[in-house]
């Protein structure tokens, strides 16, 4: 006799495959022991959604009552309606804990085999770092499968609801392999000439600034504001809570200000372009917000020019910068216009539609940075999330497509291959996004002189 959470998911199987996403259960499921890499690089070889599910729950359902019950948190999440299932069931069978078979291991002999794995992963600095915010929740397991084994799945771990601004989500992290050097020609390694010096602990500076809602500036008439449209950016939260994972787990020093008014972002950049970033090789400034005509807005719907952003860390202005990678991604719209997209290989093409504004990160701007790349502006990336005049696209519930599949890509391919590269690959994913009207592609634009590789794991 299985236990009513196995048998749990046997009956709900078909319901569970229908709707499951495996890339939300693989990373929790590695962290917690219950996956190695050789079983995500398994489940990922699927070529369909339905297939990778089918894998990852076989592997789930062989992975004992242990494996079985951090999966079913998992669930609980990110897919809570799958979990609600689950839930169901245990209410209708009663105690799983009173119906363990004999012989079956117990809570302790469980968690002491989880503990012996991550003990011979031995994870290495980046992917330690990655997996430090949650840590506690190694503990949490045994919380979680004694709760579960007493059919209680609603209060395993502590849940995100009330996150203050500057507390880390301890139900989420990011895991980025080390470095494959198999995978690179001999002449790039860390220290070729033909690559940026990559190697301080930490890599440098990440600086977020998320500016999700708007207040009126005093000197603004209502009738101003409203025209200017600056609407709550709904789920920009969980971009910054991504990008913060990412570049922690890549060995960055992450900062996060949220909301900042203009004289605000004008001091935070001000001081960090006068901070000693002697001892770092890189610096990384993340920009959210609503945009217009080569500026940015600020919390009190006042504007900053992106160039004037820039210009603070030019290998002039921020001389313990000078000659190191400084990386700018850029959420926001750059106009109004909605991509309509073509049919791909047909003569055929679609005109530019106008945006109504319903999906748009706020109103554009047509700035490019080439239009001014001189040595001291040498070293520059700017990733912008849309092209010139064109709309960006957010999930209120998800985040913004470029951040997800920046992040998506980052993960995945950091370990073998440079930034602009994996920003080529982050627009092939991007522009599989979304249907007709509603098409996005980044525009990545590089004064960089050299590659720059993260190297995670050195």
């Amino acid at each position: 006799m299985c236990s009513p959470l196995a048998e749990g998911l046997r009956r709900n199987r078909k319901a569970i495959l229908r709707d499951l996403d495996p890339s939300k259960s693989w990373n929790y499921l590695y962290q917690e022991g219950i996956f190695d890499l050789d079983d995500i690089d398994e489940v990922k070889a699927e070529r369909t959604r339905k297939k990778k599910a089918e894998a990852l729950l076989e592997k789930v359902e062989h992975s004992g009552p242990v494996g079985i019950a951090v999966f079913a948190e998992t669930l609980r999440k990110s897919q809570r309606h799958l979990f609600d299932l689950l839930q169901s069931f245990i209410n209708d069978t009663g105690s799983y804990g009173s119906q363990l078979q004999a012989g079956q291991p117990t809570i302790a002999q469980v968690t002491r085999q989880v503990s012996d794995l991550h003990i011979y992963r031995e994870p290495v600095p980046c992917v330690q770092k990655a997996l430090s915010p949650v840590e506690h929740v190694h503990e949490g397991s045994d919380r979680a499968f004694e709760k579960i084994s007493s059919g209680d799945l609603n209060g395993s771990l502590e849940t995100n609801q009330e996150r203050g601004e500057n507390d880390t989500p301890a139900e989420e992290s990011l895991v980025i392999s080390p470095f494959d050097f198999t995978k690179l020609p001999p002449h790039i390694r860390p220290y070729s000439e033909d690559v940026y010096p990559m190697t301080a602990t930490p890599r440098g500076l990440a600086l977020i600034i998320n500016n999700e809602s708007f207040v009126r500036d005093s000197e603004q008439t209502e009738k101003e504001f409203e025209k200017e449209k600056l609407e709550v950016r709904q789920g920009s939260e969980k971009d910054t809570i991504s990008l913060q994972m990412l570049f922690e787990a890549l060995d960055f020093k992450v900062r996060v200000n949220r909301n900042v008014t203009e004289k605000q972002l004008l001091k935070v950049l001000d001081d960090v372009s006068k901070d000693d970033h002697s001892d770092y090789h890189c610096f990384v400034l993340c920009l959210m917000s609503h945009g217009k005509e080569g500026q940015f807005y600020c919390a009190d719907g006042k504007t900053v020019c992106l160039k004037e952003i820039s210009n603070f860390f030019s290998n002039r202005n921020c001389e313990t910068l000078k000659g190191k990678p400084k990386l700018f991604f850029i959420q926001a719209c750059r106009g109004y216009v909605k991509d309509r997209g073509v049919v791909e290989d047909s003569p055929s093409e679609q005109g530019p539609q106008q945006a109504s504004g319903e999906n748009d990160e706020g109103p554009g701007w047509k700035f490019s940075f080439e239009r001014d790349i001189i040595p001291n502006q040498a070293d520059m990336l700017m990733a912008y999330s849309t092209v010139s005049g064109y709309a960006s696209f957010r999930n209120p519930h998800y985040g913004s497509r470029f951040v997800r599949c920046l992040v998506e890509v980052f993960q995945e391919k950091a370990s073998h291959e440079d930034v602009l590269s994996m920003l080529t690959k982050v627009n092939d994913k991007l522009s599989k996004m979304g249907e007709i009207d509603s098409k996005q592609v980044g525009q990545p634009t590089s004064t960089l002189r050299k590659k720059v590789y993260f190297w995670p794991g050195l």
